[in-house]
């Protein structure tokens, strides 16, 4: 699936990697970015797929 991303939000764990560069074990490693809350429209799918259009 090919989506065409519309917009993608930060939360509260992204903002505190943002500051803090790391959350308990995890250290971030450069270059990441952030955001993992997306919204967006699908403008291609494979043969193989079925429940999306």
């Amino acid at each position: 699936v090919l989506l065409k991303m519309h917009s993608v939000g930060i939360c509260g764990s992204d903002v505190h990697y943002w500051m803090n560069g790391r959350i308990g074990h995890f250290v971030l490693k450069q270059p990441m970015v952030l955001g993992h809350e997306a919204s967006g429209r699908v403008v291609k799918v494979g043969s193989a797929v079925t429940h999306l259009k």
